[in-house]
Formats: structure tokens, C-alpha cells, sequence
């Protein structure tokens, strides 16, 4: 069976958490997420080492929201899908079906505040 081709677009639908709906489109790995940046400042991280370890999306690939700083990674050393606010911090996390794309749907996703709210996800590929 042929593999999926990458994602290069992802719609999330988060009526409960609007700041993370919209449009992502993919960013190269080199591209550090603002908000992602931030954080690490924050708290006293080096950015560049903290992204080398944490972004294992297939190639390096990540997804920013088109409108301000949230975007979508999934982290290598949990194994999961992370959808984080334009603040960089996490608003929901899901298990990997791959590095190449999350799940869509929404029973895959937890809220990290511990709601039971979660987001619904519309997956673009790339064609192959």
C-alpha cells in the first residue's frame, strides 16, 4: 500500500477554543513558531536546542496558523500531535497515526485544560 502524501494545509474547528481555529498551512523545520520562541525565552530554554528536540514532524515540517502565532507539531519525545494557542502554549494534544499528519477527527484529541472539549481537523495533502 502506497504511504499518504505530506500534509501541506490543516483546518482545526475548536468552537470551545476559538483562538486555535483556522487555517495552517506546513513551515519548514528551520522556521521556529514565534510563540514557540517565546516560551522558551520565558523560561530560560536555548530555542534552537529545545526545537531540535522536540519537533519531529515528517522532515521537520510544522503547521502555522495563517492569522497569528498558533500552530500545530508533533512532539518527538511524547509521540503526539500538539495544537498550541498563539500564546505557544498547549490547548490540545493527540496520538500520532504519523509525523507526516494528525488524526482528524475529534475523539483522537485531549484538551489540556482537561476539558472535554475537543477540535475536529481537516487534513490537505499534498498530491502524489
Amino acid at each position: 500500500m502506497e504511504r499518504p502524501s505530506a500534509a501541506e494545509k490543516i483546518v482545526v474547528f475548536a468552537d470551545a477554543r476559538p483562538e486555535v481555529s483556522g487555517e495552517y498551512v506546513a513551515k519548514p523545520r528551520e522556521e521556529i513558531p514565534a510563540a514557540f520562541a517565546a516560551v522558551c525565552v520565558d523560561n530560560g530554554w536555548d530555542v534552537d536546542v529545545t526545537w531540535k528536540k522536540l519537533n519531529g514532524g515528517e522532515d521537520g515540517a510544522w503547521f502555522k496558523k495563517t492569522t497569528d502565532d498558533a500552530y500545530l507539531y508533533f512532539n518527538a519525545l511524547d509521540g503526539e500531535w500538539w495544537i498550541d494557542g498563539p500564546d505557544g502554549l498547549g490547548v490540545y494534544k493527540g496520538p500520532s497515526g504519523s509525523p507526516r499528519a494528525p488524526m482528524g477527527m475529534s475523539i483522537a484529541w485531549r484538551a489540556i485544560d482537561g476539558g472535554t472539549h475537543a477540535p475536529t481537523l481537516a487534513i490537505y495533502r499534498r498530491a502524489s
